[in-house]
């Protein structure tokens, strides 16, 4: 499930990710679903701000200021979670840096389609998790509250970052990612990341 960077003696640390299913009740439900719809409008609005700036010849920081703009007109954006709209920004900009660099991608940033998954992330220092008995824990999720979800194995580490995301057969699930422990279980074939 986890890509590795490997080093050369493949005792290189890596980010490994732990994925659980979620348990929101409806109303809850309602509201996850609501980000992710929101995360993928500001996602579609950042990368047309982006391509506007670059056919009017401007310089193209106006993803900020478009998701700065929409926080204010809308409650339903108003109500998204700060940290994911910054990192929403920050993965178009980036994506437009890379498409732009000299020897440029073969394709740049698109727009998502309303059929695209559902999903959004929380940085590591938004994220706060608490075990509860029976193989149960919550997960902290900004304007929604606790969030319960089914610990089938555990969570080693501290969590570095949240990424929730759903599919119509399995539901919610949620994947967190923690830092690896450099040691890898005999047998198990590591894959590279260029």
């Amino acid at each position: 499930m986890a890509k590795r960077k490997t080093g050369g003696g493949g005792s290189a640390k890596a980010n490994v990710g732990r994925r659980y299913r979620l348990e929101p009740t409806p109303a809850q439900h309602e509201v996850l679903r609501g980000f992710g719809h929101t995360r993928r409008y500001l996602y579609n609005a950042c990368v047309w701000a982006w391509l506007l700036a670059i056919d009017l010849g401007v310089r193209p920081d106006a993803s900020r200021v478009v998701v700065d703009e929409l926080r204010e007109c809308f409650d339903w954006v108003r109500i998204f979670p700060s940290q994911t709209a910054n990192e929403i920004v920050r993965v178009v900009e980036r994506a437009f840096a890379n498409w732009m660099d000299p020897a440029p991608a073969k394709a740049g940033p698109v727009c998502e389609k309303p059929g695209a998954r559902l999903r959004f992330s929380l940085p590591g220092q938004a994220t706060e998790l608490r075990h509860l008995p029976r193989k149960s824990s919550e997960v902290w999720v900004p304007n929604v509250g606790w969030v319960r979800l089914r610990r089938h194995r555990a969570l080693p580490g501290v969590v570095t970052n949240a990424t929730f995301s759903y599919s119509p057969p399995s539901g919610w699930e949620v994947a967190f990612g923690v830092p690896g422990s450099g040691q890898h279980p005999p047998g198990r074939v590591e894959s590279t990341v260029a």
